[in-house]
């Protein structure tokens, strides 16, 4: 019995529809007529995307310049994470974003009014929705760029590539000067203090004194010999003791000044090469990514889903259609039965 009514009240219910099936479907095709209309006006949106890998090092040679490490970079190993967050942070950068709206006149292409005062934070504005840089799960960066035109998508990805190594050389440029001057300047002051200590080294050996400890040696050899043969003049014995005068008087100064030179031409050398190095940094211009794919053109459109909007456009139709007329006869009802209580 339960069952049979539970049948009249679904028989009851398309009963119901089907005597409301005119405003129902011209509330539909209402419906799903404007929803045509309006995805015919969106403009077909295009997606290419671009990856690549960084390099291990930001320079051909290590940071550790200035403290004596010389060890050469291997600039064939691909970057870890620390290299790929550098990476993903420039390519998400205005100054990026700018090199392409200007390249491309994207203010022109996005339809930005020239007159309008935000031009510019506008413009951004659509480059940054447009264009996503991202990690992806194997340590890469993707770049993802979607437009109405697949030639620009591509042209936008593959820029912002060559843009990346651009900013990047130009940051390490200007660090590698700032090194290259550092070192310089601490090279030309230690020729002057090499200068300085073998001029005062001249002095003395105008004096007499060349090399402090081999004088000394060869003098005492000299006494001990002219002693021990019985050749020891009085001339010569006089001559002995203005030398050992000299070498007690000097000595001291000579034998620092010696071992300053020996440290001053020692660290001379390893700037010298430090030099040479943070040259090589100033000068070595090297691409620091691994490109894995280059943006193509796009031959199929990303969205809009021209079918899937309108059939859920018509569904929607119908669902408010069947609402509305729900509406309006609680309205009815409702209305009828307060007259009645009047």
């Amino acid at each position: 019995m339960e069952s049979k009514q539970n049948k009249y009240e679904v028989l009851d219910v398309f009963v119901y529809l089907w005597k409301k099936r005119k405003p129902i479907i011209l509330i539909t095709i209402i419906g799903t007529f404007f929803s045509i209309i309006t995805v015919l006006l969106i403009e077909n949106q295009y997606k290419t995307t671009a990856l690549l890998f960084p390099t291990k090092y930001s320079s051909i040679v290590l940071h550790s310049t200035l403290i004596g490490n010389s060890e050469i970079a291997d600039p064939t190993l691909l970057g870890g994470e620390g290299e790929l967050e550098r990476m993903i942070e420039i390519l998400n950068s205005d100054e990026v974003a700018y090199c392409v709206i200007n390249k491309y006149n994207l203010s022109k292409h996005y339809k930005v009014d020239s007159l309008e005062k935000a031009k510019r934070t506008k413009t951004l504005k659509k480059f940054k929705k447009n264009v996503k840089v991202q990690k992806t799960k194997y340590m890469a960066a993707k770049i993802e760029v979607i437009d109405k035109n697949p030639q620009m998508a591509a042209d936008i990805a593959n820029y912002m590539i060559q843009v990346y190594d651009s900013i990047y050389s130009q940051m390490l440029k200007r660090r590698a000067i700032e090194l290259y001057n550092v070192v310089l300047n601490a090279y030309k002051e230690h020729i002057n203090l090499v200068n300085q200590v073998k001029d005062s080294l001249e002095i003395y050996r105008r004096k007499g004194i060349y090399l402090y400890g081999s004088d000394v040696d060869r003098l005492n050899e000299a006494y001990w010999k002219s002693i021990g043969k019985g050749t020891m003049t009085p001339s010569a014995r006089k001559e002995f003791e203005q030398k050992k005068e000299l070498f007690e008087r000097y000595g001291e100064k000579v034998r620092l000044l010696e071992k300053l030179s020996e440290l001053y031409y020692t660290y001379l050398t390893d700037l010298r090469i430090k030099l040479d190095i943070a040259k090589i940094n100033m000068e070595t211009d090297f691409s620091r990514k691994f490109i894995v794919e280059m943006a193509i053109v796009p031959d199929k459109k990303e969205y809009p889903q021209r079918s899937l909007i309108v059939l859920t456009s018509a569904v929607s139709s119908f669902i408010l259609a069947l609402l509305l007329i729900l509406l309006l006869d609680l309205y009815k009802e409702i209305s009828k039965k307060i007259k009645e209580k009047n």
